[in-house]
């Protein structure tokens, strides 16, 4: 909630920058954060107790979606072990979403993370995982979303992944993966044709509203990775 506030505000940097000395002093910051651990926490206990599907956007931002249940960083550290364990038990989460999230990850963060979601999804889960893609033929593409890129957000990028790297890092951690959308290194384009079966991607050749007139300005590398 708090970064969507920011996101509404960022647009005037000095109502910014105001907003949220305000926040802080009045310690808001702290009090929503509180308030949207315990709404996750209602939120997974009703999905149990309703037998329910968990599925999980992690780092959400302001993405909401019917049936899934949003988490930012501080609310569901993905990273941490002990973050899972406040609110899961071991093969418990259905599905988990994580759009443009690993990108931001070095390689520690990124076996610890792998190594969280593949103790607590259930035995067959899909983590989709959605990050930019490497082999975009796009130089304007490339030079927006590397790391240290143009893009907001992209100085804190640690890598650039295509479909080769990124499935093997998957494969390795003991995921099965399958290819939804993706560049190749010949700048061929493929996308699978159950595309949104996992979870909504809205950076994404289907969903991205900078794709027009059958011309992709935007897509991800979109990887279905099964725990196995």
């Amino acid at each position: 909630m708090i970064e969507y506030l920011r996101n509404i505000l960022k647009n005037n940097y000095f109502t910014h920058k105001f907003s949220l000395k305000v926040i802080d002093l009045f310690k808001i910051r702290k009090l929503i954060r509180q308030y949207e651990k315990y709404i996750f926490k209602i939120k997974i206990k009703e999905a149990k107790k309703n037998k329910k599907p968990i599925q999980l956007i992690v780092a959400a931002g302001d993405q909401s979606r019917t049936d899934w249940i949003s988490s930012e960083w501080y609310v569901l550290n993905i990273t941490e072990y002990k973050s899972w364990k406040k609110y899961f038990s071991f093969n418990e989460v259905d599905k988990i979403l994580a759009e443009h999230v690993f990108e931001h990850f070095d390689n520690k963060q990124t076996k610890n993370c792998l190594n969280n979601i593949h103790n607590f999804l259930k035995s067959d889960g899909c983590l989709r995982i959605a990050v930019p893609d490497g082999y975009f033929p796009d130089k304007k593409y490339i030079d927006w979303v590397k790391p240290g890129g143009l893009a907001p957000g992209a100085e804190d990028h640690k890598i650039l992944y295509n479909y080769q790297t990124l499935k093997k890092i998957l494969e390795k951690n003991k995921f099965k993966c399958k290819l939804v959308e993706f560049f190749d290194e010949n700048k061929n384009f493929f996308i699978n044709k159950k595309f949104n079966e996992n979870g909504f991607v809205s950076r994404s050749s289907l969903n991205d509203a900078r794709n027009k007139d059958g011309k992709l300005e935007y897509t991800s590398l979109i990887i279905d990775a099964y725990k196995v």
